[in-house]
């Protein structure tokens, strides 16, 4: 997950989404250890002044070796969305969600040439547009304007999820390049999303719950014993 700070290439290109995701985790873990986490209406406009300022003037320069400026737009959202959804909301964290809002959209629309090959102009507009849609969206669940049924599919599908996320591409490619000589393009792609569902919905049905009991086990292990260290060694010494 730290390949890029030493120079190796990610597994599978997708993956690169792991390492933003990492230090978002690693910059929250610094605001709780120095008792700041619940300051939210303090800190989110501060990294959006931030943000800000990166992408439009590129300072500071060292801001990516922190967090990624490219993706704190979308970060920034998703917290303002749920203090809302929990009524910890501020006019400040108010604001900041209708700028973050509207720079998510701006982003989408400058990001989108990098993800869509010989895409023209119009494509990145749409890009915006449902970087907008989607905000829509969840400021209606947020506001409680919109529910979702309580449905065990949606725990599955959601579970789906990062499982698809780990297979689709690399593994996806190749299997749609096997199959395309024997079928056509249309139903190898086919073919090819029904066979990453079932092996997703298999590791997350069998493998990650026996995965997931697995290291927190050993992790629980690892922390009584650094626990016990202490009173031990005094033992000794009485």
């Amino acid at each position: 997950m730290l390949n890029d700070y030493v120079g190796v290439n990610n597994i599978d290109g997708v993956y690169w989404t792991l390492q933003v995701e990492l230090k978002f985790y690693g910059c929250i873990f610094l605001l709780m250890i120095f008792r700041l986490f619940t300051r939210y209406s303090l800190w989110l406009p501060i990294w959006l002044a931030i943000t800000l300022s990166y992408l439009l003037f590129g300072q500071p320069p060292k801001m990516g070796w922190v967090i990624n400026p490219g993706y704190s737009c979308y970060f920034i959202s998703g917290i303002c969305l749920y203090l809302l959804w929990n009524q910890k909301h501020t006019p400040a964290t108010n604001a900041t969600l209708i700028i973050s809002s509207l720079l998510c959209s701006y982003q989408s629309y400058h990001q989108a040439a990098g993800f869509m090959h010989s895409s023209e102009p119009y494509e990145w507009v749409i890009a915006a547009i449902i970087a907008g849609i989607f905000h829509g969206f969840f400021l209606l669940i947020a506001l409680s304007k919109f529910t979702l049924s309580s449905l065990n599919i949606y725990t599955i599908l959601g579970g789906l999820t990062y499982p698809l996320y780990l297979l689709h591409n690399h593994a996806g490619k190749l299997l749609i390049d096997w199959l395309k000589p024997q079928l056509n393009e249309p139903v190898a792609i086919l073919v090819t999303t029904a066979i990453m569902l079932i092996l997703s919905y298999l590791i997350y049905r069998f493998i990650e719950p026996k995965g997931a009991k697995w290291v927190k086990t050993r992790l629980e292990q690892l922390f009584a014993i650094t626990r016990d260290t202490p009173s031990k060694a005094l033992d000794r010494n009485a």
